[in-house]
């Protein structure tokens, strides 16, 4: 159902939302389920999957004999390489790691590693069609056939053991089991015979670990958080594991009813998925994790559509079409993306599920965005059969399509409340901004309430931090005393001396939006995101993107009903600015004017330490402090930042 839209007053768009983020109630529940049912009401889901996958394994075979000469040569000689891997122990003291130490980084590395070596084995003897590869695929298939389990350390703390070695009773799928089961039944459905010839064993052992670890457990339990079955909102656990299973179940040879039952459940799980997502298609987790996310989900309808010969179609929703319109609409410059919350400032993300999206719905805008994507990658297909094999679906399509970045002038999604404008359509040139209200309890959450962001020319001046490398720390009740979830590492103010509270009544209120050609003006009450503590009537913060002036203006305007400390406005800089009277200049990008007979200037330099931190700002950053000079009941302030 198509999301209401501004009301138009002769050119100029105006939006008042009273309250905070909210979830449109028109949209159409169980959606999936009630057209998975409309079609296999009668017919018969496991005949349509068995056409499906003697059609699929034609058509891949046709698709990899059709790869360039280059293309294969590349893969052969990775596969090469992967053939001399030695095949390095998983210990049990590694796993344990993310249990005495909080790190779960080392046994991931070396665990992606061996399924890594696998894929290429697998991809290696798919595209020689040969049994080169073969003994040495089979010893990494042995080997993580043999694995306890697997789930990851850090998901493993579901268990009644809690985070430690995994039980022998334990039986869960998370994100890593889910995507293992996936990528082991599609190696045998491409290589099944050529297993087969080697080892009469491994094939029985393969569908006995996809029973074991993947079918039985989902069939079996309705209470894993992610499955949504017993209410409450998921996130990209549902729509990542969710498409991993089916494809899993589709590629695996089970029984008629085993297939019926699982597809059904799997389906409806995936309804709670979308039956909770804004209308306006945001993905409150930030466009990183939506490759998990919408960007799994369309994975899973893009199979159900194949596999009912295009009887099952999703078209006409327009939930699902802004779904995968919210790729663009977070897209900055280059590699840049708007990042509020746990999301990553540089980022590629999936051209196929974009691709997939653009496809669906007959849009060619995102499908000239999913092959600017591909072109940003470098056309690199991946070392994973299952990204391999997505993209040889559509690579021939993919490449024949231009590729185009849209820029758009604007993006307004008021469900998730995050809005961006920049100085000209089409073009990273000239100023950007993104700002956000919403709550803060939001999913991979940070205390952030008014945090706007600014771009010059597509490269960051004012940030968002985002994410570190995560540690048991990030996901426990610790998770604010990190310094970058916490609202004086955003560009939100400290008042009172009081910084921004965790917890979903901590949210923004009073939401306006104003468009116009050459200005777009976005303003919030930030008072309930602080403790009542912080003495707060109102703290209204406009942000305006004035285009014929080029210029960013953001207005405190507040009263408090006492005074205890002063307020400071918070900014994060990638660039240390110099200081003049009422000015900071960054460089030859831009300056910030403020007032200086209210304010004082402090710059706090910090050290980045995080790997990931580094290689999104680089080795430093800047918290910029306007503190104020008076401590006072009412007033305004006001920043502009100016272009050079």
């Amino acid at each position: 159902m198509a999301m209401r839209r501004p009301k138009l007053l002769i050119g100029l768009s105006i939006v008042l939302f009273l309250g905070i983020a909210f979830k449109s109630d028109a949209q159409e529940k169980n959606y999936i389920t009630k057209k998975f049912n409309e079609r296999y009401h009668q017919a018969a889901f496991d005949k349509d999957v068995a056409q499906w996958r003697m059609n699929e394994l034609t058509d891949l075979r046709r698709k990899i004999n059709s790869l360039s000469a280059a293309q294969k040569a590349y893969y052969i000689n990775l596969a090469n390489k992967a053939n001399e891997y030695d095949w390095p122990s998983i210990t049990a003291a590694l796993y344990l790691d993310y249990k005495h130490k909080g790190q779960r980084v080392a046994f991931e590395n070396l665990h992606n590693k061996r399924q890594e070596m696998i894929s290429l084995l697998a991809i290696g003897a798919i595209i020689s069609d040969d049994d080169t590869y073969i003994p040495q695929l089979v010893n990494g298939l042995w080997l993580l056939l043999e694995e306890s389990t697997w789930v990851a350390p850090a998901h493993i703390v579901v268990q009644k053991q809690g985070a430690d070695l995994p039980a022998v009773s334990t039986s869960y799928i998370d994100l890593h089991a889910s995507r293992t089961g996936y990528r082991v039944a599609l190696i045998q459905f491409l290589l099944k015979d050529k297993l087969e010839k080697y080892s009469r064993v491994v094939n029985q052992r393969i569908a006995a670990e996809l029973d074991k670890r993947i079918i039985q457990p989902y069939l079996t339990n309705d209470k894993f958080f992610w499955m949504g079955l017993n209410g409450g909102i998921v996130n990209n656990w549902n729509a990542f594991n969710n498409a991993n299973c089916f494809n899993a179940l589709i590629y695996s040879q089970v029984s008629a009813d085993t297939l019926q039952q699982l597809a059904q459940k799997i389906i409806l799980s995936s309804d709670a998925f979308l039956n909770h997502y804004p209308a306006d298609g945001g993905c409150d987790e930030g466009p990183s994790y939506w490759d998990m996310a919408g960007g799994r989900l369309i994975n899973l309808l893009d199979q159900l559509k194949a596999i009912s010969a295009n009887q099952i179609d999703f078209a006409e929703n327009q939930l699902l079409h802004n779904m995968g319109s919210y790729t663009y609409k977070m897209h900055i410059s280059d590699k840049f993306y708007t990042n509020f919350a746990d999301a990553h400032a540089i980022y590629t993300q999936n051209p196929v599920s974009i691709f997939q999206y653009g496809l669906m719905f007959n849009d060619e805008k995102l499908k000239e965005y999913a092959a600017f994507v591909f072109e940003q990658r470098r056309q690199e297909w991946g070392n994973d059969i299952v990204d391999f094999v997505e993209l040889l679906k559509v690579h021939q399509k993919l490449i024949a399509t231009p590729a185009k970045a849209p820029y758009p002038k604007r993006t307004s999604l008021p469900n998730l409340q995050v809005f961006t404008g920049r100085q000209q359509e089409g073009s990273d040139k000239g100023l950007f901004f993104a700002i956000k209200g919403g709550h803060n309890n939001e999913s991979h959450n940070h205390n952030d309430i008014g945090n706007f962001i600014v771009y010059v020319d597509g490269n960051p001046l004012l940030i968002d931090v985002g994410v570190g490398t995560y540690t048991a720390k990030t996901f426990s009740k610790q998770r604010y005393e990190i310094w970058n979830v916490q609202s004086n590492w955003h560009n939100c103010p400290t008042i009172n001396g009081f910084e921004q509270k965790d917890g979903r009544k901590y949210a923004a209120s009073k939401l306006n939006e104003i468009h116009q050609d050459n200005l777009e003006q976005i303003s919030m009450d930030l008072s309930k995101a602080y403790p009542t503590e912080a003495a707060i009537n109102y703290w209204n913060r406009e942000m305006i993107l004035n285009r014929s002036k080029k210029q960013i203006s953001v207005t405190d305007q507040f009263e408090l009903n006492k005074t205890v400390k002063n307020n400071e406005l918070n900014y994060i800089a990638v660039i240390k600015p110099t200081i003049t009277t009422g000015k900071l200049n960054f460089g030859n990008k831009a300056t910030l004017q403020f007032d200086a007979s209210k304010f004082d200037v402090v710059i706090n330099p910090k050290m980045m330490d995080d790997d990931r931190l580094i290689k999104a700002w680089g080795n430093q950053i800047y918290q910029i402090k306007l503190v104020a000079k008076k401590k006072l009941l009412k007033d305004n302030y006001q920043i502009t930042i100016k272009q050079y």
